[in-house]
């Protein structure tokens, strides 16, 4: 599970720190991460703002016994991409991380300056051992990527797998497409199991993640949303070759 920022830390106020690892126990979830962290590449007011934050998620990771701190780079920002700038960034992001034990995931964004599987591993490759890559469905698609191309991401930097669906066609822009219009693994029109199969070919062996964020999940009861994306998501790994 993903625990974005602003919901944590609501939740945190309105129950406690200890309730919340409760809840988490009695579940039997073991497999959190915070989110999402941006701007950890600038400086001025943006980055000050960004430590912050990030501060605060990994102070939270370490109570609650979260592994991963997820983020991206450059959203919606335009220009080339001062790689330099970049992986000196993410050094010392991957160094704060690593001193309560949590992982770095970036992930490429099709809205974001490293939106493609080769400048994700121009920032984050060989920078520190906790740095690596988040590998999502959609973002691969849209990123215009082939599943195939996931090869070329070492198993050290996959610090992470999200699955969902989607049709051929954007709905509006790939920002609306992607917080809006995303769909239940089989359900849309993207090769999943093939997604998978290209994932496990690296040797992943990992806990995966279904991220769907969708208009329409949003609007069913949790119980059967919940059970619809992991339904559909297990259905995926039937003919994949471990």
């Amino acid at each position: 599970m993903g625990l974005v920022h602003v919901d944590i830390v609501d939740s945190i106020r309105r129950y406690g720190i200890s309730t919340v690892r409760q809840i988490f126990a009695d579940n039997a979830m073991k497999h959190l991460e915070v989110e999402f962290l941006v701007d950890w590449h600038l400086a001025g007011e943006r980055r000050s703002a960004s430590d912050r934050v990030c501060s605060e998620l990994l102070e939270i990771a370490a109570e609650l016994g979260a592994s991963k701190l997820k983020g991206a780079a450059g959203l919606f920002e335009q220009g080339e991409l001062d790689v330099s700038l970049m992986r000196d960034s993410f050094a010392i992001l991957c160094d704060k991380a690593a001193e309560v034990s949590v992982d770095v995931a970036i992930e490429f964004l099709p809205f974001s300056t490293v939106n493609t599987i080769e400048k994700a591993l121009a920032v984050t490759s060989e920078v520190r051992p906790n740095g690596g890559i988040m590998i999502d469905t959609w973002h691969v698609a849209r990123g215009g990527m082939e599943f195939t191309e996931i090869n070329k991401i070492p198993l050290s930097l996959i610090k992470g797998v999200e699955l969902d669906d989607a049709d051929l066609a954007l709905v509006g822009d790939v920002f609306n497409d992607s917080t809006h219009h995303r769909k239940c693994c089989g359900e849309g029109e993207l090769d999943v199991p093939a997604f998978v199969q290209a994932v496990l070919d690296t040797g992943y062996r990992g806990p995966w993640g279904v991220e769907v964020i969708s208009a329409e999940l949003r609007k069913l009861p949790l119980e059967v949303a919940a059970k619809r994306a992991f339904d559909t998501a297990m259905a995926q790994f039937q003919k994949a070759q471990f």
